[in-house]
């Protein structure tokens, strides 16, 4: 109950806060007021990556936690999680979007051969967090070899950086922080025997100490350990190794802007400005429209500086959104989109690989298992879940349409005369051809319009889809209340879906502007193999060099459970890793080694 009590606490404060700083934002002042204010809720990231040596055509897999600054626990402040691969040339080689659920989510990279040999650092932040010192941000160190790339000459320098740190091979199975919890983990790795033959089974089980009434979220990793010297992976219990932090105050430097913390969801920001003045647009209402899902139709109004922001809570698929001022005074203003802004990640000392004439056997060996691991992807490939398509709230009681069940004709204002009831065409005052809807009883005659999406895409000149080619239409759907958006009320809805490609309507205007969106990882599926069952024997024809035997990014262990993978044609030394958090904030760091013959 008392944690409980804290996580509302903690929750109220940051709500306050934003509603503080958004005060702020409009105020002279804001960098000195901002100074003054107390019990800032921060957060911080951690991220468990499977190795920190990874050669082209493999994946650089990882597993993030965000975390209150202070107690450890899932932070409760941001929604969203952004992750890159830098090198030291400051470039990304990639950058990657999201979403968190309990302070918890997991991703990959595919390291291509475009991806040249280097020293990196994956760094994971939140947008909440760039309001304080950068570095805060998570930072790990990896090493890419691309031997395919015939200038290596990054890893033949030879002064030796003073921070380098190899790999311990006689690191403890579990790292604890006792002086600061006074207990330890609690966690247990059973792993009954510890020699393998290829392709044999192996199970192992993960057992809570039952003195510690803990849920314990963690990340599993098994895989072959590697022989030659490389960066020193980042463990759970690192975080608190110079004890809880005591809070945080932002840093301003000279800026008078915030970033909002996503508190539901990514946030999709922009400006409108007057066409003629360039003056900002104050309350003016916006509409965000995302292509093929319906439930994704938001509208806003901007503030006083003509700020506008979105706030999308819901998983979507397509890689654009079209971005609309809404009402009939639309052509006086110009929309904006706010583009990417430079992060400061902070200085940072990248670990120096040194390349060897020792170490050749042991690339080309690699190299060879991984150009065949890829050739045969195709029969052993991970799987991402496709995602579920709702309706939006004002669409749950519609009447549906589905044309393949009428006779079809040319255009969408034919269709509407021939077969979809309650619905009509009139004239406005201007003349221009407009749809009107017959709402449910009481109904009254009003000058208000249905709202009106085609693929999910708000349409405002309903004369432009008077012609529309019916033929590509798969089905309609009719709304028949009113519906309030801000201060627009919608006189019914008509949503119509096309049968394949999405309609991209023509932006002519300054007053819409399509974007291409920053869109969050979609979760995945990974590839378990066995060999066991109807599979065996299509599997023992295929070659297997795998090195990652295991990922399981997001387990949660309450007491004991049980966990089996099978292990490959490639033999050495391998190790179970498992790192992440109890629910209270506990860090939990354990290894078990074990060989394969």
């Amino acid at each position: 109950m008392k944690r409980l009590e804290n996580t509302y606490q903690n929750l109220s404060k940051c709500l306050r806060l934003c509603c503080y700083l958004l005060f702020l934002v409009h105020s002279h002042g804001f960098s000195q007021k901002l100074q003054s204010a107390e019990d800032f809720p921060t957060e911080r990231i951690y991220a468990q990556v499977n190795t920190t040596l990874i050669f082209v055509g493999e994946y650089l897999m990882y597993s993030v936690y965000c975390l209150d600054h202070q107690s450890l626990e899932p932070s409760k402040i941001s929604k969203i999680a952004y992750v890159e691969l830098v090198g030291e040339d400051s470039n990304s080689v990639f950058k990657q979007k999201l979403i968190l659920k309990d302070g918890r989510s997991f991703s990959d990279f595919f390291v291509s051969t475009a991806v040249p040999s280097g020293n990196y650092k994956l760094i994971a932040h939140t947008q909440w967090m760039r309001n304080f010192d950068s570095n805060l941000f998570f930072s790990q160190d990896v090493t890419v070899i691309n031997p395919y790339n015939g200038d290596q000459s990054i890893f033949l320098n030879e002064k030796r950086d003073s921070l380098i740190t190899l790999q311990r091979e006689d690191a403890p199975d579990v790292v604890t922080e006792k002086k600061i919890f006074n207990h330890g983990s609690g966690l247990k790795i059973d792993l009954t025997n510890t020699k393998f033959e290829t392709r044999q089974k192996v199970d192992f089980s993960i057992v809570a100490d039952k003195k510690y009434s803990k849920n314990y979220n963690v990340s599993i990793s098994v895989r072959k350990k590697d022989t030659i010297p490389h960066a020193q992976r980042v463990r759970a219990a690192s975080l608190v190794e110079k004890g809880r932090s005591e809070s945080l105050r932002p840093r301003m430097d000279g800026k008078t802007s915030i970033y909002l913390p996503e508190l539901r969801g990514e946030l999709l920001s922009g400006r409108v400005v007057e066409v003629e003045t360039l003056k900002p647009a104050q309350g003016v209402q916006v509409s965000l429209s995302i292509p093929k899902h319906f439930s994704q139709f938001k509208t806003a109004y901007t503030n006083e500086n003509g700020i506008y922001h979105f706030s999308i809570s819901k998983e979507y698929e397509s890689d654009i959104a079209i971005f609309q001022v809404l009402g009939a005074e639309r052509e006086k203003y110009n929309i904006e989109t706010q583009n990417s802004l430079h992060i400061d990640r902070g200085k940072h000392d990248f670990y120096n690989f040194q390349l060897t004439r020792e170490m050749e056997n042991f690339i080309l060996e690699r190299s060879f298992h991984n150009q065949i691991e890829n050739a045969f992807f195709s029969v052993k490939p991970d799987t991402i879940p496709s995602g579920i398509r709702e309706n939006p709230f004002f669409l749950r009681d519609g009447l549906e349409y589905d044309l393949d069940d009428y006779t079809r004709f040319a255009t969408l204002r034919e269709t509407v005369v021939e077969i979809i009831e309650h619905l009509w065409m009139t004239r406005d005052a201007e003349g221009n051809r407009i749809f009107k809807v017959r709402v449910e009883p009481p109904y009254v005659e009003s000058d208000k319009i249905p709202l009106v999406l085609i693929d999910g895409i708000h349409i405002q000149d309903h004369e432009s889809l008077m012609d529309f080619n019916a033929r590509t239409i798969q089905k309609i759907t009719l709304g028949r209340d009113r519906y309030v958006f801000g201060k627009q009320v919608y006189e019914g809805a008509i949503c119509i879906e096309t049968i394949d490609e999405v309609y991209i309507p023509v932006l002519n205007g300054t007053f819409s502007k399509q974007v291409e969106l920053f869109k969050p990882q979609s979760p995945k599926r990974y590839y378990r193999q066995t060999y066991e069952g109807s599979e065996n024997g299509v599997s023992e024809r295929i070659p297997d060099f795998r090195y990652q035997l295991m990922w399981s990014p997001q387990e949660s262990i309450d007491g004991a459970k049980t966990f089996s993978f099978f292990t490959s044609d490639v033999k050495g030394q391998f190790e179970i890793v498992i790192e992440g958090f109890t629910e209270d904030g506990t860090p939990i760091s354990s290894s078990k080694p074990f060989s394969v013959h």
